[in-house]
């Protein structure tokens, strides 16, 4: 078969060639087959481990912002007096906000706030931080006014959340206290991944289904391919497990794939992985009310509903285009929703590594989707999308242990482990990484109906 631009032929290969990088060949040779993730990731940076466990670390942007607790704003250190409809505080006189301890660690002295009503900003007020109290449910930290309060109809006692805004300094300032952000920490573990091919010395003698060079290279083919899909299912399916092997008492282990990832992230797993066919209320959505989803068809809401969940995404993303896998019959479902709304735009276009993806223009930024094979093989992921970000992903092979094909030198020799057998394959010791999984989302029902009510 000739090659073409993207795809890499088995007839181009001769008997003993060993590509460079086995799964930097994966993407190559099936660009639209069952392992697009494998195929991406292998072209995109990889980082050796030197641990079967290791580590990564990441920092959000700060919330710098604080729902007030209890009643709110007091007039009183102690917090005994909440402040009161009608109370006129003028500025320069002082408030106490009281909120939770973890809140309380993000404000200093100094510090130029914003005091709000989140349902009404007309409230809005300014003021400087002058004290600061850590104290379980009683810390607080105290506002200097800057401007005087509004007491027709709203004022500060409607007030339940503030925003840092910036900082204010004298001249001649001695330096303020420093407020420092730790990093919050995950883990996951390297998998041994393992795929043989094995025939008998009689019938490679005989003329059985390896006869000769090429349909040697076809089963190793296919060997290749089998260890790739296996992997491919890892990175999207698999959670991490650390045990013991029963047989052999030696150490075995699994990774983290994309999807549990996203669903056990703190942020994502709450505000991104949602089932359009189970969802009923959505508080404040893309509309700026409330809707009850239940028992609507997805062409009359579905762009509704997935449009939420993309500004959440969108909303911790570091760049404006992303990508997503999906099943035909999620694809079928967006193309519906284009169909039943002229304001959205797909369209089909080659991609890089000659993979085909179809690109959805959204006001949350730009989806190149990819139908998955096994998402559109697989009932049950039929309507199922995963978006992310693919710098976002990584894999971390431990050192000298990523994929290579294992050769058999012990085939025709003797010997006590002389086996009658030519025993070979491909084997890798490889972990999945993550960067920002608040960019991702796992969208489920895509396409379909809801089921509630």
């Amino acid at each position: 078969m000739a090659a073409y631009a993207g795809m890499r032929g088995t007839g181009d290969w001769s008997t003993d060639q060993r590509p460079f990088h086995w799964r930097k060949d994966m993407l190559r040779v099936w660009p639209q087959g069952n392992m697009p993730i494998t195929g991406m990731t292998s072209n995109m940076r990889s980082i050796v481990v030197d641990e079967a466990r290791y580590n990564r670390w990441m920092k959000v942007f700060p919330a710098q912002a604080a729902d007030l607790t209890n009643s709110g704003v007091y007039e009183d250190a102690a917090l005994g007096t909440a402040y009161s409809s009608g109370d006129s505080y003028s500025a320069g006189q002082v408030v106490y906000l009281n909120m939770i301890l973890a809140d309380v660690k993000e404000f200093r002295v100094r510090h130029y706030v914003l005091l709000r009503d989140s349902s009404d900003v007309s409230v809005d007020k300014r003021g400087e931080v002058v004290s600061v109290v850590r104290d379980g449910t009683s810390s607080y930290i105290g506002v200097e006014l800057l401007e005087a309060d509004n007491t027709s109809g709203v004022d500060l006692s409607d007030v339940d959340r503030v925003m840092i805004i910036g900082n204010l300094n004298p001249e001649a300032a001695e330096p303020p206290a420093p407020i420092a952000y730790d990093p919050s920490s995950d883990y996951n573990l390297t998998q041994i991944f393992w795929n043989t091919l094995m025939q008998t010395g009689t019938a490679i003698a005989v003329g059985g289904s390896l006869r000769t060079p090429d349909d040697y290279l076809e089963a190793k083919m296919d060997c290749w391919e089998l260890h790739g899909v296996e992997m491919e299912k890892s990175w999207l399916y698999s959670e991490r497990f650390d045990m013991t092997d029963p047989i052999n008492g030696q150490p075995k282990r699994a990774t983290r794939g994309l999807i549990k990832a996203i669903q056990e992230d703190d942020w994502a797993g709450t505000n991104c992985v949602k089932d359009f066919t189970t969802t009923t209320t959505i508080s404040d959505d893309t509309a700026g009310d409330d809707h009850d989803y239940s028992g609507d068809l997805w062409t009359q809401t579905g762009g509704r509903w997935i449009n939420y969940y993309l500004k959440n995404r969108a909303r911790y993303s570091k760049i404006r285009k992303v990508s997503a896998i999906c099943g035909d019959g999620a694809l079928l479902g967006i193309q519906h929703l284009v169909e039943e709304n002229a304001m959205m735009s797909l369209e089909t276009r080659q991609a890089d590594y000659g993979i085909e993806i179809v690109r959805w223009i959204s006001v949350f930024g730009t989806i190149d989707i990819m139908i998955h094979p096994l998402f559109s093989h697989e009932p049950t992921d039929n309507y199922r999308m995963i978006v992310y970000e693919p710098k976002e992903l990584m894999l971390r092979p431990l050192k000298t242990r990523d994929t290579r094909f294992l050769k058999d030198p012990n085939f025709n020799k003797g010997g006590d482990n002389a086996i009658d057998a030519k025993n070979e394959g491909f084997r890798g010791e490889i972990g999945m990484d993550f960067g920002n999984l608040r960019g991702c989302a796992v969208l489920d029902g895509v396409g379909r109906d809801n089921t509630q009510g």
